[in-house]
């Protein structure tokens, strides 16, 4: 059975409203993280990950849908403290993908399925800027290491056009830009741009709202 049929949604909803738990918390994350769901009340186990309902203190309970490198997380309890508690708890069990080491990036990468909006978590060997600035002509090298280091002249979101000849290392940059500002920037790549830019617009707004 694929996770997108699983019955685990539903049961967790009803045995929520069984048990009069009308305060929710909810968050998402990537993770490189298997866990153990031996102790749910309910799992399934699909091509496209697990999800499973889990009892917390408190008689509260959790709906965990884990798999291509994310995590999505409901908590159903009868207070708010309780909700955000269980969703503290179960962050423990399935951690936040870091870093595992000098030069290893999380990286979200997204398309559009049968379903909709699909991400896939991964976690890349990245250059250091140091390592590849010398590749560089010096007015582009210069440009870059502004990048780089987060000198930036603007604020808020805006949009960085990068062009050159095939070859030239636009991509090894980039690369190298997602490990410079890993500590406060989680890359996303479209891999269809003509769908994300295109009629479905569910995709952009899944994206930005990573939904």
């Amino acid at each position: 059975m694929d996770v997108h049929d699983s019955p685990v949604p539903g049961l967790f909803m009803q045995e929520a409203l069984r048990r009069d738990l009308t305060r929710f918390a909810s968050d998402g994350w990537q993770t490189t993280t298997k866990p153990d769901f031996s102790d749910a009340l309910w799992a399934n186990t699909g091509p496209h990950g697990m999800e499973a309902a889990v009892e917390l203190d408190d008689g509260a309970l959790a709906l965990v849908n884990v798999g291509h490198g994310n995590a999505w997380v409901q908590v159903a309890a009868a207070t708010e403290d309780a909700a955000k508690t269980g969703l503290e708890a179960i962050r423990s069990r399935i951690p936040r993908a870091t870093r595992e080491r000098e030069g290893r990036v999380p990286v979200r990468f997204w398309s559009y399925g049968p379903h909709g909006p699909m991400p896939m978590g991964r976690t890349l060997s990245v250059p250091s800027w140091e390592e590849i600035a010398p590749n560089y002509p010096d007015a582009t090298g210069q440009g870059l290491a502004r990048l780089m280091t987060g000198d930036l002249p603007w604020r808020g979101g805006q949009l960085i056009l990068w062009h050159g000849e095939t070859g030239t290392g636009k991509t090894t940059a980039l690369r190298a830009l997602a490990r410079e500002w890993a500590s406060w920037c989680e890359p996303h790549y479209i891999t269809d741009p003509e769908k994300f830019f295109g009629d479905r617009s569910d995709y952009m707004l899944s994206v930005m709202l990573e939904s």
